[in-house]
């Protein structure tokens, strides 16, 4: 059925002959769009899948580009050879992420850069990194010049920072070179400085944020003393003239800073203070405070830096010596890096890229890639870096590039991500490339669609800001029934943490008693807000709403533990992916720590962990006491060798020749740890580590086992393992950056009154454009004091930073379906009431200072509509209820019993022998399982991604050949035939035989007009079809008896396909032998089949 588009829509897929730029706004059906153009131009336009080349930020957009792809062309004429051509071709298309489209290249052509091919089969970017990096930045620091290095750290320890700190600037520091195309070019440039003019506009662009923030007060005041009653009009003009007067020096002041001329903005700012009048905080009995406060502190900041030019000339030439150093240990260490990763054979992400441009910086290689695909697609253009653009750049053709991004969702820039290389495609398109706008919002209702675009307009265009925010970026609601239904104004669930501390409280005695101060008044609120959180969530299932409706977002994920344990208290089941705490379950500890003890029974702490577990069931002092009179030497395995608590220790030593798998299996099941002392986040988290052994044990002891978990554990970068499938009825917890492209019925938005710079306190500054950046030291190496540079530096961030937090505030606003709701706990609600202005930027008041002076700025507009929910009293949360989980008691059936025979029909046709024990055939039926599944589940014809993708999930870790062995299947004519006619997977069926009922299921059943074919798949290794025709024509003549009773006018046809051979045989009754079909005989050659 064709996909109904807009005008512009249909424009974005027809147009063709030019490198086009989309800026798709949140909602605007961007992936519809992308595989609809696809699927013309390979259809109408006939460019076959393998001449496309789709670029997407991550591997989940990838993989749903491929399976879209895959239902539209399924809904063409499958009969058409050229549509199975490209159904068959999209196995191995070039639809991947970036760097998965590096790593391509880098696998076809690493020859041409030395490269062994071991290497770049192994990509590792945590234990073997971390391992790699440490050996090269010891090797820097034996090779470091001493007296340049002690220079450097004397500067460090004056910022009170030590070597670990130094160590992760230098990475940081490399980490921006890497996404450079040339790095050590880059490199010199820090060494050098860069844009000396961008570093003179930025330190006075220090200065002229402070100046318009004190005009704003000064305008302000002047408005406001026109409103105030005075006892004598001469005062009310002196206020007056004294505020003009004040504004007027400001004005100047700025023109200054627009010549780009220092020395004389300074004299007219200290003539400033010298020659206007004080600003007092009280006028005509009315408080001004607050704004009072902020000019103190503004003019303050402004004079406290107002050094001589010739003072920050010397200041900037005494840092010289240091940035060398500092560079030249960079680009040192990425050497020593770069050696230590060969030796080690493995690349990390950075290597892709790099090595993938180095590559196609060769001239014929890159003519053959540019020759290769006649369509280029970059998905989430916003988020490219420079490296990223130059490899896209050096395989495009003049006119064959497909860009589309969204400015107001970059939000990757700790990722190097450059915005600025879409806005200045936007803004010079050249005449072979156009851009055009896709502005319809299809997700969410008109209300939110509305709201969107009044606050971002004015919060993405706040004074002091770069535009963000244009004509063309508004919402435009997609469909009519959009509009439809309720619509629900945002909401502001917040309650007022300064009224805790207000008054004093009346206690029941009569006497007064103090309440919280504002400090722990604010943080008892900021906790307390998932409680309102939940309460409301409790409202929404009530109205009707799913669990998995519903969604909460913040900034980091640090608090997400925090939210679901509290929502539990709740009884309400929510689900986050945490990149840390798997080593810090409880469960987990315990099972390592027997296995610690396995290795080294003298390791105390983890004897007496698994002692006082479920698995040892002591108490602590039961220990304690048998332990008293051991001697301080002793270990506590020695004191309790023979002690009966031990018993279980003597049945584990009998374990240690066991695989890995197999003693944790062991471990799980004493006294039945795994099913009566875990909760179901504890069994997940021990399938995982299950998963773990089981994929390690090939290659690894116990004691390798053990050091790479505590590795993993110092890194604390393995996440918890997920309890809920996608599709489960949870809440979602998210930080925004992950629910970047999904959407929710309902979002609560974590929000917060306040906003601090992590990053503006280091010791030394990076910027992307202007390189290097140090405070300057005192002859003594102690007071620290500003250079140009650091204060250029501080301005950019403050400015980049503030944007980006906007554009995550405009994804996170712009996941909602239906309602939108900001939770927060501010201090008093009057703080906000004025205008967004640069002054309130510069306080930091954090997403909710925004959204609140966003809301006081259009409080007479009756299109933005804000709904204030006060909560106005601490919420108090449930009891928290026990997280064990026990089994249950099972009822015993006490009434009269009746056998009845039942069988499959494997198990009613087997021989009654013993058979061979095999210490694989758990696995191989786990295996031949799964193969069984995935026939049935995946589109046909089946694509490796898709099949390993599937395999994953579902706990296996198969290989290339796995994958072709299965793949195979999309050869056979007669199966793709069976395909496009009538058929069923695993069909059930149960018929009686001789008094016996046998059923079961046949793995794959088609229709004819007059024959019925089974097939049955079979994943053993066999020599040949005959041996499998000997050992499974039992079961199939079931089959076909089975069949027969079932339709009997029909023929009925037995096979069997072995993924093994890739051999299709029917089984011939009157031998009881398979026999090749005439198509799988010509690839049944020995070469093709193993023993």
């Amino acid at each position: 059925m064709p996909v109904q588009l807009s005008e512009v829509q249909k424009r974005i897929v027809d147009e063709r002959g030019k490198n086009i730029l989309v800026s798709a706004s949140a909602g605007s059906g961007k992936t519809t769009v992308l595989v609809e153009r696809l699927i013309k131009q390979v259809i109408i336009d006939r460019i076959p899948v393998s001449d496309i080349l789709a670029m997407t930020f991550t591997e989940d957009a990838a993989r749903e580009m491929i399976i879209r792809l895959k239902q539209r062309l399924q809904m063409e004429d499958v009969n058409d050879s050229y549509i199975q051509n490209q159904l068959s071709l999209l196995e191995t298309a070039s639809i991947s992420t970036i760097h998965g489209f590096c790593l391509n290249i880098l696998q076809q052509f690493y020859y041409r850069l030395n490269l062994p091919y071991s290497m770049i089969q192994k990509v590792d970017n945590d234990i073997l990194a971390q391992q790699a990096r440490t050996r090269a930045y010891d090797r820097l620091l034996k090779n470091v010049n001493p007296s340049s290095y002690a220079a450097l750290k004397i500067y460090m320890e004056s910022c009170k920072k030590n070597e670990n700190d130094l160590q992760l600037l230098i990475l940081h520091l490399l980490e921006i070179a890497q996404s450079k195309p040339d790095p050590d070019a880059w490199l010199s440039m820090c060494t050098l400085g860069m844009e000396d003019e961008k570093v003179e506009k930025s330190f006075l662009d220090y200065f002229r944020l402070r100046i318009l923030a004190l005009r704003e007060i000064f305008e302000q005041m002047r408005e406001n003393v026109e409103n105030l009653s005075f006892p004598k009009a001469q005062s009310k003009d002196e206020w007056s003239l004294l505020f003009e007067e004040k504004a007027r020096c400001m004005n100047q002041c700025l023109k200054d800073i627009d010549d780009l001329n220092y020395p004389k903005f300074r004299r007219d700012f200290l003539n400033y203070i010298s020659g206007t009048g004080k600003f007092t905080p009280t006028i005509a009995k009315q408080s001004f405070k607050n704004l009072c406060d902020d000019y103190k502190a503004l003019q303050a900041v402004v004079a406290e830096h107002l050094f001589l030019e010739e003072d920050y000339q010397q200041a900037q030439q005494q840092i010289r010596p240091l940035q060398s150093t500092l560079v030249e240990m960079a680009r040192t260490l990425k050497d020593y890096y770069q050696e230590e990763k060969r030796k080690m054979g493995f690349i990390d992400f950075s290597d892709m890229e790099q090595f993938a441009y180095q590559i196609l910086s060769m001239e014929d290689i890159a003519n053959e890639i540019r020759e290769q695909y006649q369509v280029i697609l970059v998905d989430e253009y916003q988020d490219t870096n420079d490296l990223q653009e130059a490899i896209i750049s050096s395989i495009a053709r003049k006119n064959n590039v497909f860009r589309v991004g969204d400015l107001k969702q970059s939000i990757y820039g700790f990722r190097q991500a450059r915005p600025e290389l879409m806005k200045g495609f936007m803004d010079h398109p050249d005449a072979n490339s156009e851009v055009i706008y896709m502005d319809e919002n299809y997700r969410s209702k008109d209300a939110l669609i509305e709201f969107s675009n009044l606050f971002f307009k004015t919060l993405m265009n706040a004074p002091g800001c770069k535009p963000q925010f244009s004509d063309e970026d508004a919402a435009k609601t997609g469909s009519e029934s959009q509009k439809s239904g309720v619509q629900k104004p945002v909401r502001f669930l917040f309650s007022q943490y300064a009224k805790s501390d207000s008054d004093d409280e009346e206690s029941e005695e009569g006497t007064k008693s103090k309440g919280p101060n504002l400090v722990e008044a604010r943080s008892l609120h900021k906790k307390n807000r998932f409680d309102w959180i939940a309460k409301d969530i409790q409202k929404k299932i009530e109205e009707g709403y799913s669990y998995r409706d519903i969604a909460i977002l913040s900034r980091t994920s640090s608090n997400h533990q925090e939210i679901r344990d509290v929502l539990e208290t709740w009884s309400i089941p929510s689900i986050s992916r945490l990149k840390s705490g798997f080593y810090t379950n409880q469960a987990i500890q315990i099972i390592l720590s027997a296995l610690r003890i396995l290795k080294n029974p003298n390791d105390d702490i983890a004897l007496m962990a698994v002692l006082c577990s479920p698995i040892g069931k002591q108490r602590q002092s039961t220990v304690v006491k048998a332990s008293l009179n051991r001697d301080e030497s002793q270990s506590l395995y020695n004191a309790l060798r023979f002690h009966p608590m031990m018993k279980f220790y003597d049945e584990m030593s009998t374990w240690k020749k066991l695989s890995l798998s197999a003693i944790l299996r062991k471990l799980y099941a004493w006294n039945d740890f795994y099913y009566n002392f875990t909760t179901e986040q504890d069994k997940t988290n021990l399938d995982l580590l299950l998963e773990k052994a089981s994929k390690a044990q090939s290659s690894m002891d116990l004691d390798e086992f053990l050091e790479q978990s505590s590795l993993e554990s110092d890194f604390n970068k393995t996440g918890e393992a997920i309890p809920f499938g996608r599709e489960d009825d949870v809440v979602k917890i998210s930080t925004i950056h992950s629910s970047k492209g999904l959407q929710y019925k309902i979002v609560y938005l974590l929000s917060d009154d306040r906003d601090s710079d992590l990053g503006s306190n280091d010791p030394i500054l990076i910027d992307s454009d202007l390189g290097l950046s140090f405070h300057s030291l005192n002859e003594n190496c102690h007071a620290l004091s500003p250079t140009k540079s650091r204060l250029a530096f501080q301005t950019r961030r403050f400015l980049e930073d503030q944007q980006e937090k906007m554009r995550l505030l405009y994804v996170a606003a712009t996941r909602a379906e239906e309602e939108l709701i900001f939770v927060d706990s501010i201090k008093a609600l009057e703080d906000y009431e004025e205008p967004l202005s640069i002054r309130t930027l510069l306080n930091k008041k954090g997403f909710s200072g925004w959204l609140l002076n966003t809301a006081y700025e259009n409080r007479n507009n009756p299109k933005f509509k804000l709904e204030y929910d006060e909560v106005d009293q601490i919420v108090q949360r449930p009891v928290a209820k026990s997280k064990k989980y026990f089994r249950k008691e099972l009822a015993v059936y006490n009434k009269p019993v009746k056998a009845i025979t039942s069988s499959t029909a494997s198990g009613a046709k087997a021989n009654r022998t013993w058979n061979p024990i095999s210490f694989t055939s758990s696995a191989n039926m786990e295996r031949g399982t799964l193969f069984h599944e995935l026939a049935a589940r995946l589109s046909y014809p089946y694509l490796k991604e898709e099949f390993l993708g599937e395999a994953k999930k579902a706990g296996f870790n198969l290989d290339e050949n796995d994958a072709r062995q299965f793949l195979q299947l999309n050869h056979s004519a007669e199966f793709k035939k069976w395909m496009n006619g009538k058929h069923q997977f695993e069909l059930p069926y149960s018929v009686n035989e001789n008094g016996a009922y046998v059923h079961g299921f046949m793995d794959f059943v088609a229709f004819d007009q007059d024959t019925i074919h089974i097939v049955d798949f079979k994943t053993d290794s066999a020599f040949d079809m005959e041996s499998l025709g000997r050992k499974y024509i039992n079961q199939l003549s079931t089959y076909e008896q089975a069949m027969a009773q079932i339709y009997p006018d029909k023929k009925v046809r037995t096979y069997i396909y072995s993924f093994h051979l890739s051999e299709l045989g029917e089984l011939q009754p009157q031998k009881n032998l398979p026999s090749q079909t005439k198509e799988d005989s010509k690839k049944s050659a020995p070469s093709k089949r193993k023993a």
